[in-house]
């Protein structure tokens, strides 16, 4: 892949057939071996920081992706060539991840987290969203991750994490230790467990019952738990701590550091194979085979 300078990579979405990076300097879109801008249609006069970026449940079908910016969401139903634009209200605030419902053909729901409003949602595919913010009283979401069937999700933030059993409706706060947030990144394993990266307080697990929470990695991980991504068997874990990815293939027991990783500041899994995608500190992008 191309050395192309994005300045900061912050998210990566990927499908069978395309790669989105979520940049300082914009969104791209892999092309062969380098890297396109899919705002060139918009004719802006500076560029446009995207922090997050999503791929619809059937992109390749659709071509429908989300693009989070400063103070609204970007939506495109034909893979990047065309844009239409949401608003969110003023003072302007970032949005910091985005999930879309399994059944988003049918439902058309989409739920975004901001770094000062808190949570919006859509049910008519993004051509309205209203805040559903009940029960959330900290609405700095840094995180948000959902299990394989949209009814239970999770909200990380700097004062700890909340729980949503109604895809978002409203919010409940999870006896997670007042000691451990900010919480960083959180995702749901194959069995309905989850995991939780915290800021200095490193990795935790929970079962699906949310009632109690152990710490895994306690003596190979160390820094900011930046992402964590459940690998394709129900053993491993994938981790980016600080700048490094870590590996495991136990559960989180021992742990191994993946080889040239230093410099990495976002992470996703290449078309749910062994094979990862790393946006680095010096704007390159490079493909991984888990060993």
């Amino acid at each position: 892949m191309s050395d192309q300078n994005f300045e900061a990579i912050y998210a990566i979405a990927a499908s069978h057939d395309a790669i989105y990076l979520a940049t300082q300097v914009g969104l791209f879109r892999q092309q062969d071996d380098s890297w396109e801008s899919v705002y060139d249609t918009l004719e802006l006069d500076t560029s446009l920081p995207t922090l997050s970026v999503a791929l619809s449940p059937n992109y390749t079908q659709d071509q429908t992706l989300f693009a989070g910016v400063v103070g609204g969401i970007m939506r495109s139903d034909d893979g990047g060539q065309t844009w239409a634009a949401f608003r969110l209200p003023e003072p302007p605030s970032a949005v910091s991840a985005i999930l879309f419902s399994p059944d988003f053909e049918q439902d058309g729901t989409v739920i975004l987290s901001t770094l000062d409003d808190g949570i919006y949602r859509t049910t008519d595919g993004g051509s309205s969203w209203q805040p559903w913010n009940f029960g959330l009283l900290d609405r700095r979401i840094l995180c948000l991750a959902a299990n394989a069937d949209f009814s239970s999700l999770l909200a990380g933030t700097e004062t700890g994490l909340y729980h949503s059993s109604n895809q978002g409706q409203s919010w409940q706060w999870l006896d997670f230790p007042e000691n451990l947030p900010p919480v960083l990144s959180v995702a749901y394993r194959a069995d309905g467990s989850v995991l939780v990266g915290t800021e200095t307080q490193g990795l935790y697990q929970a079962s699906p019952t949310l009632d109690s929470w152990v710490q895994i990695g306690q003596n190979a991980l160390s820094g900011a738990i930046n992402a964590v991504l459940p690998a394709a068997s129900s053993q491993s874990l994938i981790v980016l701590a600080d700048d490094v990815v870590y590996v495991s293939d136990d559960n989180g027991d021992t742990w191994r550091e993946q080889s040239q990783t230093s410099g990495a500041t976002a992470l996703a899994r290449l078309n749910g194979s062994g094979a990862i995608l790393l946006g680095k500190h010096d704007g390159s992008v490079t493909r991984q085979t888990i060993t």
